[in-house]
């Protein structure tokens, strides 16, 4: 039955590469100068490098259903930079791998054809990675710059996005064909755990400190709180929304 399927020419590989750009931006943090002026930081986490690969199947020239699987590699994003008696200097950054059912409309012609797709986003892992340093003068001796540098990493709770794109699609040969979309993910996400992974005081390691200091190694985010318990903090909503731009090829299977 699978050799009789793949004979009649609808089954298809695809990938393709590119770059996200911030879409529907969230307040992610402050800018603060040594006037005092302040500068918001909007943003979202999707952005960044993209890696995609899936298949489909086309019902007939104009119909089909595709699953993608997406790998985003974020870039650093300024969250913080403050400038107020003490520095903060802090960005974030997430990787995350996501799966993408599609169903897919494109037109029938010998050689450019125009495909559209549009399907929820299914996150099927990930993290995001908070990097701060944090410094400021010591007061009996101001040449000395009292600095610390803190990494964390944060998990998230569960939740569907959706994903739709439009792009070209110009054929080679008859099973061989090279593509572009340009593509636009939503999704946001509520943070539900992190960890902290480094604590270093004036470049020194002092990871095993973090807990003699009456902090918590672990955090846990929580929706409704009466009063918040140690190591509870309250939950986040993140935005890993994106419009990217990409590029890659698809492979019919013919007989």
């Amino acid at each position: 039955m699978c050799f009789q399927l793949s004979k009649s020419q609808n089954f298809f590989i695809e990938t393709n590469n590119g770059y996200g750009m911030p879409f529907m931006k969230v307040l992610l943090g402050y800018q603060v100068d040594t006037s005092n002026r302040t500068t918001l930081n909007y943003g979202t986490y999707g952005a960044g490098a993209n890696f995609n690969l899936g298949g489909g199947y086309l019902f007939n020239d104009y119909i089909g259903i595709e699953l993608m699987f997406n790998y985003v590699h974020g870039k650093n994003t300024l969250t913080n930079d403050l400038k107020k008696g003490f520095t903060e200097y802090r960005t974030d950054y997430a990787r995350m791998f996501m799966a993408t059912p599609m169903f897919i409309a494109k037109s029938n012609s010998e050689k450019l054809n125009v495909i559209g797709k549009l399907g929820p986003v299914v996150p099927l892992g990930g993290f995001q990675i908070t990097e701060a340093l944090i410094s400021s003068k010591n007061i009996m001796n101001p040449t000395i710059d009292n600095s610390v540098y803190l990494k964390i990493k944060t998990f998230g709770k569960f939740n569907i996005g959706a994903f739709t794109s439009l792009g070209l699609e110009y054929n080679l040969t008859k099973n061989f064909a090279l593509t572009s979309e340009v593509q636009m993910l939503l999704l946001h996400i509520k943070s539900k755990n992190s960890k902290v992974m480094a604590y270093k005081v004036f470049g020194e390691d002092k990871y095993n400190d973090w807990g003699q200091t009456g902090n918590t190694y672990e955090t846990i985010f929580v929706d409704t709180y009466t009063t918040l318990e140690k190591g509870e903090s309250q939950s986040q909503m993140s935005s890993y929304s994106a419009l990217r731009f990409n590029l890659g090829f698809k492979f019919y299977l013919t007989n």
